[in-house]
């Protein structure tokens, strides 16, 4: 357990600039709006859109807390996602780049330590911090939008969740796929591992343009496993009033479906390539 806890404060001492992005990232836009308010009451304007919705039904008001909680829940999402992605070069490759990996893997700590620890700061870690700034987000939005309608905060925290599970495993897809990257490249691991995935898109575009195959687009895959978005329909907005349990419930059936599955191999399967490859790199 204290090998365990040395480790993880030697990764948070050399990565946290990078794992913090996320909160940085939301402390500026907390800024931006104070300012933006102070500028707008000096100016004599006040809050007009919080005036504007007091009479909204209470459908209408429920489904709008929960599209603002998951809208800002998906841009939070992306922030964390790219610190996610820019950790794992660093994880990786960060001790061969300061020319101290020699120095790391001398300790008496196994290897699988080493690797478990890097991989759960860069995952679990930003998951959960991830999580708790979108949970203070969400109830800052939920309590303000309720009190201004007849919204309840209720479907402010299911948006919450909802987004908190299903974006953590995107994130966890994709930065297993950087981390695996990082493993086969030393340096500019996210270029050329991006560079490698539209290589094998360009090979397989080709082979089926001359060869009349119909391999499926890697690219095209790979997005609709990482992609995260707010499907709203006809179905849930009907002669102006929002069926917000309808949007919950098919939210739930898409998270509880077969790709959350796959992300969940596909992050186990790159995570133990990640390892043996980095086992196997020379230490120059």
């Amino acid at each position: 357990m204290k090998q365990l806890k040395a480790l993880a404060i030697k990764e948070w001492h050399t990565n946290r600039s990078t794992l913090l992005t996320p909160l940085w990232f939301t402390l500026g836009a907390y800024a931006i709006g104070l300012l933006g308010l102070i500028i707008g009451l000096v100016r004599g304007q006040s809050a007009q859109w919080l005036i504007s919705v007091q009479n909204f039904p209470a459908d209408m008001g429920n489904m709008l807390v929960y599209g603002s909680v998951y809208g800002t829940m998906i841009t939070l999402g992306w922030v964390a996602i790219v610190s996610a992605i820019i950790l794992s070069d660093s994880m990786i490759n960060g001790g061969f780049k300061r020319k101290c990996e020699i120095l790391h893997l001398s300790q008496p700590v196994s290897l699988i330590k080493i690797i478990g620890v890097k991989y759960a700061m860069l995952s679990f870690g930003t998951i959960a911090l991830f999580a708790v700034l979108g949970l203070v987000n969400s109830l800052a939005i939920s309590f303000v939008q309720a009190y201004y309608t007849s919204a309840h905060v209720y479907f402010g925290v299911i948006a919450w969740l909802q987004a908190t599970i299903e974006i953590s495993l995107s994130l966890l897809f994709l930065a297993s796929i950087y981390w695996f990257f990082a493993g086969i490249y030393k340096r500019k691991s996210f270029f050329f591992g991006t560079l490698t995935i539209l290589g094998i898109q360009a090979a397989i575009s080709i082979l089926n343009y001359t060869a009349g195959l119909n391999i499926p687009s890697l690219l095209k895959y790979i997005a609709r496993l990482a992609t995260i978005q707010l499907n709203f329909s006809g179905a849930h907005l009907n002669a102006g009033t929002s069926n917000v349990m309808m949007l919950c419930a098919s939210k739930w059936q898409h998270i509880a479906g077969w790709d959350s599955v796959l992300k969940l191999l596909y992050s186990s399967v790159l995570f133990v390539a990640g390892y043996f490859l980095y086992k196997r790199k020379e230490l120059t």
